[in-house]
This record gives structure tokens, sequence and C-alpha cells, in this order.
């Protein structure tokens, strides 16, 4: 049976930890103990790398906000929250089975954790550089994620590619959260950048709901954030809008947004693991099933084979 992420567990989390994070962590306590059947390695695959660059893009927002967010909000964006975030992430990456990530990668980002939490006055532009760690790491993980969903020889791999789509928009926009938040009215590059990787987001989306429809799977809610985006003031943004000081408008609306939208996409998600182990425990007792049935066939030959060897001979006597 594919991997119960859902078995109700609870490991030690720290109890401000949020609730995305507390998911990850549960998510990998429940894989690591369970054993995984053979015919299903390449969808625990796919769904571990998921839940991998799901973790680390959790630590980008968090980091983020906790770097940016006012008085009140810091309250909750602490230094508590961040390193709980900071050991559900590494118990992704340090499993035994991740050989995906460089250590060179991984130091890299150890590294700019400690800076965060021991330095108050680092230079925004050094952290906007630094921070691309997260980016660099889940591109790594996307490579190895799309070659598992979209080379298994399952009936699932239409569930598996929704869900590397699905994985990927949650990415880019992460990605494009944080450029907004380092991004200032006068910073068009970087604001461009942004209404890139949320184009790129809004493609992965559209690839997402088609999969699922094809799978009779309800995509509301998705229609709903892929509207909103289209319709978003980001996209639309360019150097004329500068005059109008309507950027603190469009950024924390952008921001607020993509927040929330995130959190609902990681449901999304993991109701479609839901499907996928459905239809993935059914593929396999159907192919089970049929492989008994082909073994009793089999058997049944064999064990009359002599019989009809002892029948050919009389009639040949006979004939003789």
């Amino acid at each position: 049976m594919l991997i119960n992420f859902f078995v109700e567990r609870f490991p030690l989390v720290p109890e401000n930890c949020p609730k995305s994070g507390i998911r990850n962590f549960r998510a990998l306590e429940v894989s690591k103990a369970a054993c995984a059947a053979p015919d299903l390695v390449p969808v625990n695959t796919t769904l571990s790398l998921g839940e991998m660059v799901l973790a680390v893009q959790d630590e980008r927002i968090f980091v983020t906000r906790h770097l940016f967010s006012d008085s009140r909000a810091r309250d909750f964006f602490n230094e508590t929250v961040l390193q709980g975030m900071f050991l559900i992430t590494d118990r992704w990456l340090d499993d035994e089975s991740t050989y995906h990530v460089p250590n060179s990668l991984k130091i890299a980002l150890y590294h700019f954790r400690e800076d965060i939490l021991s330095i108050s006055n680092l230079k925004k532009e050094d952290l906007f550089k630094r921070i691309s760690i997260y980016q660099q790491i889940n591109a790594m993980l996307l490579v190895y994620l799309v070659k598992y969903a979209r080379t298994t020889n399952s009936a699932v791999w239409r569930q598996l590619s929704a869900t590397y789509e699905l994985v990927q928009t949650m990415d880019e926009l992460s990605i494009a959260f944080t450029m907004v938040t380092f991004s200032t009215p006068e910073n068009l590059e970087r604001i461009q950048k942004a209404q890139n990787h949320l184009a790129v987001a809004l493609e992965h989306l559209q690839s997402t709901v088609q999969y699922l429809e094809v799978e009779r799977i309800n995509t509301t809610e998705l229609e709903e954030i892929l509207i909103f985006y289209k319709t978003s003031t980001l996209l639309l943004w360019n150097e004329t809008n500068i005059a109008t000081g309507a950027w603190h408008y469009t950024s924390y609306n952008f921001t607020e947004k993509t927040y929330n939208f995130l959190d609902n996409l990681r449901e999304i998600h993991n109701n479609l693991w839901i499907v996928v182990r459905e239809s993935a425990a059914t593929e396999i007792w159907n192919a089970r099933r049929t492989l008994v049935l082909g073994v009793s066939v089999l058997l049944v030959v064999l064990f009359a084979a002599p019989v009809l060897v002892v029948l050919l001979q009389h009639t040949l006597t006979t004939i003789q």
C-alpha cells in the first residue's frame, strides 16, 4: 500500500510551528516509518520529492516574512518559528535517501540561516542574493521530480504529473512572493522578474487544472486562484505606474493573497495525494489479481500435462 501520509501521528514539533510545517513534519515521520511496496517506489519517490520542494519553499516564505514583517506579525514570524521550519526542512534534506542536493548547497543554506538568526543589520541586497539558495535547491529537486512523475510506467502518471505541476506552481509563486517583498517601485527589473515567475506559475497552474479535469477532480478553487492572478495589478505593472504611488497596495495585496493561496494549494496537494494513493492501490490490486490468474492457469496446464501425455499415448496405441 502507498504510504499513508495522513495517519494521525504527532512528533515533537514546536508549539507555534506553522501548520504547513507540521504537515510536512508528519509526512516525513510517516514516510520514514512505512515500508513501501516495490511496485510503488516511483510513486513514493515522486511524492517525497514534492514534499521536499514544499518544505524548502515554506522555509523561504517564512524567512521572507520574518525579515520584512511589522512588529505585530513578528510575534508570529519569530526565531522560534524559524528554527521549527529549519528543523522540518533539515529532516527532509538529511534523509539518507536524499542524494539529490549537494553538500555545498546545504552548507550555504546553513550559513544563511546562522546569519539571519545572529546578525540583525544585514543589508537588504545581500539578503536578496543569498535567499536565492532556496531557488537553487528546489531547481535541482524539481528536475528529479519531473523525471519520476513523467517516466512512471503506471496508470497514475497523469495524477503524478498533476502533482508535479501543482508543486511547481507553488514554488514559482513562492519565488514571486519573495521578489515582490524585496522590491521597491523603482526596481523595475526585479518586478519584471517577479512578473515572469508569476506567469510561469500560471502556466503550471493551468496545466494542473487540465490534468485534474481529465481525472474528473473538482478544480473550482484552482480556477478561482487563476482568475485572481490573471487580473492581478502586478502583471500589468510597468514604469508608468511609478508616479501613481500604487506599489504599496499592489505589493501588499499580492503578498497577502499569495500567502493564503499557498496554504490553500497545500491542502489541495494533500487531497491529491489521497487520490494518487487510492489509484495506485487499485492498480496494484488489479495487477496482482491478473498475476494470480495467470499463475493459476499455468499451474493447471502443468498439472494437466502428464494426464494429456498419457491420453495421447493411449490414443496412439489404440490407433496402432
